[in-house]
């Protein structure tokens, strides 16, 4: 069973959801290495985000081809012989 906040519920009680990895290094962490996960978290989502718009572009490029493929096919049925 699923609670609020993320929680799962099993045989054995309620369990959180992932924790923070940085919390492994301890309590007192410095200020850098918590900058440096923001940075990386944020890298991550700019890659995705990259990623996705080269899968458009990319979409959209097939998509042109096609067209342009149909409207060579169209043009030469309505050339006079």
């Amino acid at each position: 069973m699923i609670h609020r906040k993320g929680q799962v519920e099993s045989a054995s009680g309620p369990k959180k959801g992932p924790r923070d990895p940085i919390n492994l290094f301890g309590v007192l962490v410095p200020q850098s290495l918590r900058q440096s996960q923001q940075f990386f978290k944020r890298s991550v989502e700019l890659s995705v985000e990259t990623t996705n718009i080269q899968n458009e572009i990319q979409g959209m490029q097939a998509r042109k081809k096609f067209l342009l493929r149909i409207k060579d096919k169209l043009e030469k049925g309505n050339t006079p012989a």
